[in-house]
């Protein structure tokens, strides 16, 4: 249950970010371009590339994984 409330939690926090990038002045000039949802996933792909580059580094892993 608590998974199911981390990608909910982790859902939100994204449509949020989403809606508040639409609000900046920046997307105005990106109309025809979805900006907010590029920077988002561009966004989550660093921080999802930054959390397994240190869940490597403090645990041992075995080779499977």
């Amino acid at each position: 249950m608590i998974k199911i409330f981390a990608v909910a939690a982790g859902g939100a926090f994204r449509a949020i970010a989403r809606y508040l990038i639409n609000l900046s002045p920046i997307a105005r000039v990106f109309d025809s371009f979805p900006f907010a949802t590029f920077l988002i996933n561009i966004s989550g792909s660093l921080a999802i590339g930054i959390l397994m580059a240190v869940t490597i580094e403090r645990f041992e892993l075995s080779e499977t994984v």
